[in-house]
């Protein structure tokens, strides 16, 4: 089940640490992983990392129906434009995670965090049609290796 995937809905979650009302923190999810799980066949658990939202655990079906969704909306225009609006909800929250949501943001991070976004579907995708061939730690380390320089100095990109 990833935990890659965040969900830009509205999320309703009562207890946690008062710095986290609404989700969790990792070090709270890796500690009680089985009540995240539980509670991620319910409704998603978003995930903090130093304050910061990360991502969400969302249960394998509405994981699943969102892939069986895609196609669907390629050839349906209202759905089509759901969809993306929910991609557009995605960037902002990377943008958001990565502090780099104002005006202030250097341009190449929105294309920096649709490209984070294309490689989280793709090795999603990988994974689920082949999980014994599809190496995606190693590949989640080689992103984050490349990344790294261009965070440091996302302004410098474009020199």
């Amino acid at each position: 089940m990833p935990m890659c995937h965040v969900h830009n809905g509205h999320i309703r979650n009562p207890q946690r640490d008062p710095s986290h009302p609404m989700g969790w923190s990792i070090a709270q999810a890796k500690q009680r992983l089985s009540e995240v799980v539980r509670l991620a066949a319910r409704e998603p658990q978003p995930l903090y990392n130093r304050g910061r939202l990360v991502g969400a655990l969302i249960d394998a079906e509405s994981y699943q129906a969102f892939y069986d969704l895609l196609p669907h909306a390629l050839r349906d225009p209202d759905l089509r434009e759901r969809v993306a609006a929910l991609y557009d909800g995605y960037r902002e929250t990377v943008l958001r995670c990565l502090d780099a949501s104002g005006p202030d943001a250097p341009p190449e991070m929105r294309p920096f965090a649709m490209l984070m976004i294309a490689i989280v579907d793709g090795l999603a995708i990988q994974h689920g049609l082949d999980p014994d061939g599809a190496d995606v730690r190693a590949a989640t380390e080689l992103w984050e290796r490349l990344a790294r320089p261009f965070l440091a100095a996302p302004g410098e990109a474009s020199s």
